[in-house]
């Protein structure tokens, strides 16, 4: 079974790739930076594309079906693109608007391909199923996040935000207050 997942290199899809690929499943990755490569191969992808492969601007209703199911974390033209290329009964998993909060797609992935897009709640989600995902992500599915993490102090954090927002920083920035 092939999935992808898009922009594995930030934060939120890091523990997604990691459990795709505890779980055996084929985990082809969609990222900007030819730079992250070698990182997102360690966490299981199996292929990267491009975000110009996985942004479709034809126009196009529908695309070549290719995969089973998405977990899509930047929302935008890649969530309509996705949606447009996932299988016939396959499921895109919506969890971010990285790229935008809007999805401008027609009704053909769902009528014709039977696609379900689904929601992933972070806030309302009952305490029992988050306890049941923190326990797999500190158990089986847990990942080495040193690499993930840049500790600074508060003087130190202006010059992190910039790098933040020209897209520079990989996983989380934490900010020591006793540094």
């Amino acid at each position: 079974m092939k999935q992808a997942v898009e922009n594995s290199a930030e934060n939120l899809a890091h523990p997604i790739a990691v459990s795709l690929r505890c779980a055996a499943i084929q985990t082809p990755t969609i990222h900007g930076k030819a730079s992250e490569h070698d990182f997102l191969s360690g966490l299981g992808a199996k292929a990267i594309i491009s975000r110009e492969e996985a942004n479709d601007t034809s126009g196009r209703p529908l695309q070549k079906p290719r995969w089973a199911g998405v977990v899509d974390t930047v929302g935008g033209n890649i969530l309509a693109t996705a949606l447009k290329t996932t299988k016939y009964a396959g499921l895109v998993a919506a969890c971010g608007n990285a790229m935008s909060a809007e999805l401008n797609v027609n009704v053909f992935p769902f009528i014709l391909r039977g696609v379900s897009l689904l929601g992933v709640d972070s806030v309302e989600i009952p305490m029992r199923a988050r306890q049941m995902a923190w326990n797999k992500l500190a158990g089986e599915w847990s990942i080495d996040v040193g690499s993930l993490v840049t500790e600074v102090s508060l003087e130190e954090l202006n010059p992190k935000i910039d790098e933040i927002l020209k897209g520079g920083i990989r996983g989380r920035v934490l900010i020591n207050l006793s540094k």
